[in-house]
């Protein structure tokens, strides 16, 4: 039997990784897209910019998950472990999936899976990129293990779904925020792990509106999550607008934040959809 490639690496617990009530999920998807840049050296040879530079593609991430599993609190740890456990090349070698586990004192507090589609890059200096499959010359680096025929089901839209047929809608709210560079990665486009403060942001508006003060809903801003769910279908790229709306539903005792992210200077195109349960 095969064993799994991983990655694994062990930080110190400091106060910026958490908020007063979990551990930031935007730091967690950092620590996953290093985990996978440091996967790709140790395990391919190849770093994300010599994919670039001498292999004309790139990866842009499609969606993800991330599983609170349990409460991990600041004081609790001094150290935390974030391995990247297996890596999967699906739909016909045109996508990436890859598994995250996140442990302290040997006890797993989060998961995160995260999905990546392969671009192809025409060579100019704005790295514009096309829908691809993985080059023949790295391809052929993955174990026969790693190599996933099927296809992959999008869950996401069922999700979505389910929330607006089963749950009952509270509130809602929307607002326009330009994209700066500060929330842009190395193509200034938007850095996916950035929808995470995005959302937040918009959740706990939305909860402080006047328009929920008649709903017990101030309890939300002191509970954790329990998983957030995403994917992404369109850039957004630097100083364009976004619209992002929020709906609150109540799904069997549970609150649900349902956030769609729209780009106005691409004719209102969905860029994003998030899901943030408790």
């Amino acid at each position: 039997m095969n064993a799994e490639r991983s990655v694994s690496s062990t930080y110190a617990v400091d106060p910026t990784l958490f908020t007063p009530v979990q551990f930031h999920a935007r730091a967690l998807l950092g620590y996953s897209v290093n985990g996978i840049c440091t996967w790709f050296i140790k395990h391919l040879g190849v770093s994300i910019a010599q994919q670039v530079s001498e292999h004309c593609q790139s990866m842009v991430v499609v969606g993800c998950e991330i599983n609170y599993i349990r409460h991990l609190d600041f004081f609790e740890v001094g150290e935390f472990t974030a391995t990247l456990e297996k890596v999967r090349v699906r739909q016909s070698n045109s996508l990436l999936e890859f598994f995250h586990v996140f442990t302290a004192n040997g006890d797993e507090f989060v998961r995160v899976v995260t999905r990546w589609k392969i671009v192809r890059l025409e060579g100019d200096a704005a790295l514009s990129a096309a829908s691809g499959n993985m080059c023949e010359s790295l391809l052929k680096r993955f174990k026969r293990a790693e190599l996933d025929p099927l296809p992959l089901h999008r869950i996401l839209p069922l999700k979505v779904a389910e929330i607006e047929t089963a749950g009952q809608l509270y509130v809602q709210g929307s607002y326009s925020q330009t994209l700066h560079r500060h929330q842009c990665e190395v193509a200034d486009q938007w850095a996916f792990l950035e929808l995470t403060a995005l959302v937040a942001q918009m959740r706990e508006r939305v909860v402080m509106s006047a328009s929920s003060v008649e709903y017990p809903m101030s309890e939300i801003l002191g509970m954790p999550i329990q998983q957030i769910a995403m994917e992404l279908s369109c850039p957004v790229f630097l100083f364009e607008e976004m619209l992002l709306e929020t709906y609150v539903y109540l799904v069997e005792a549970q609150w649900v934040f349902l956030h769609r992210i729209y780009n106005l200077d691409r004719a209102k195109a969905l860029a994003a959809t998030v899901i943030e349960s408790f």
